[in-house]
């Protein structure tokens, strides 16, 4: 649904809109015009059909996202947009943590920020300008941590890579006592297997092993990262971006 766009024509089409350009143009009575601003690689634009999402990197794994939503995409298709993108910046940026700002009157702003989870930090009086007037704004932030307790379609993925390495032990012969199903375990299997296949193998070695300590389930250990070679006790794996397979096993096979 998402692609990083690293020009500002999309994007400045969409901010100009006469149904969004309120609300972002802040002390400015001209059009906007966004290039500088993607200019620095440090910033992220994802973008649909009907808008997306500006991140704004304040400092490393530091994150101010903005989101702008022509008629067309509000609803669920903004939520699914919005879940989109968290997950692109999650797994494939540096990113821990994602704030924004909510200012007073916006409802759907609001709405959006809860319904991915985001927690509220503060309420600013000084937090936004809206037609040319500084209003308050309340900041919701979210956390890597949250995130990954809360992502739709991380289950899935984890599931999807327990069922393939049951096939892969079964290629070499490998008998291994298969712990029960876990949903737990299958999202954050899910999540740290989106970072080590999208570019971010240490972050996702780091932050299932955070889970894992405090769960009881064994760390595993990053080997190499081209390719991407993981240590997960019982074997080790080469992970690609789509697949993955057993490139040695830890015991003599049957």
């Amino acid at each position: 649904m998402i692609e990083r766009h690293l020009t500002a024509d999309r994007l400045n089409e969409i901010v100009n809109d006469p149904s969004v350009y309120p609300w972002v143009r802040g002390a400015c009575d001209a059009p906007l015009d966004l290039a500088p601003l993607l200019s620095d690689k440090r910033h992220v634009c994802l973008l649909g059909e009907f808008g997306g999402c500006v991140f704004v990197q304040h400092q490393p794994g530091l994150y101010e996202v903005h989101t702008q939503m022509l008629p067309g995409g509000r609803g669920q298709w903004a939520l699914d947009t919005v879940n989109e993108c968290l997950r692109w910046m999650f797994t494939r940026t540096d990113a821990v943590e994602i704030w924004t700002r909510c200012p007073r009157g916006n409802l759907a702003a609001r709405a959006l920020a809860r319904a991915i989870s985001g927690q509220h930090e503060m309420d600013l009086q000084r937090g936004w300008v809206k037609d040319g007037e500084v209003i308050p704004a309340a900041i919701f932030s979210l956390t890597l941590q949250q995130w990954m307790k809360t992502a739709p379609g991380l289950e899935e993925v984890g599931h999807w890579f327990h069922m393939r390495l049951a096939d892969e032990y079964r290629a070499v012969g490998f008998s291994e006592d298969i712990h029960a199903d876990d949903a737990s375990h299958d999202r954050y299997v899910g999540a740290a297997v989106e970072m080590l296949r999208s570019g971010q193998p240490e972050k996702g070695v780091i932050f299932y092993n955070r889970w894992a300590v405090m769960a009881g389930y064994e760390p595993i250990k990053l080997l190499g990262t081209a390719p991407v070679m993981v240590d997960i006790k019982d074997a080790v794996l080469a992970i690609g971006r789509n697949d993955f397979f057993v490139a040695s096993v830890a015991r003599p096979t049957a």
